[in-house]
């Protein structure tokens, strides 16, 4: 189960309701682009309740797989599980990256 500390997060997506620095692209300041796509406060619930976010787990798990895989995950041969989903990415999330990951 996630120990994300909910008054924190619930904190910070307010805030960035109002107030969402983004470095820019092209260098120099900062834009304020306030998050307008979040509907409701995150909700905590264990994964082994929720079929959805068991799924969430599984691909965030298999994304970090792809970038340091593990010898269980070589030998099995799940390396390339996360490539399989590209029919459902969101591959707009990113411009740098053609499935989508937003990468630091």
């Amino acid at each position: 189960m996630d120990q994300t500390d909910e008054i924190k997060l619930r904190n910070l997506t307010r805030k960035m309701r109002r107030y969402n620095p983004i470095p820019s692209m092209y260098g120099g300041s900062t834009l304020a682009i306030p998050v307008t796509t979040l509907v409701e406060d995150a909700v905590h619930r264990n994964s082994q309740h929720s079929y959805f976010i068991q799924l969430a787990d599984v691909n965030a798990y298999f994304l970090f797989q792809k970038y340091q895989c593990c010898n269980y995950i070589k030998r099995k041969g799940g390396k390339n599980y996360f490539s399989r989903l590209a029919p459902v990415l969101c591959t707009v999330a990113s411009r740098n990256h053609v499935e989508g990951i937003v990468e630091r």
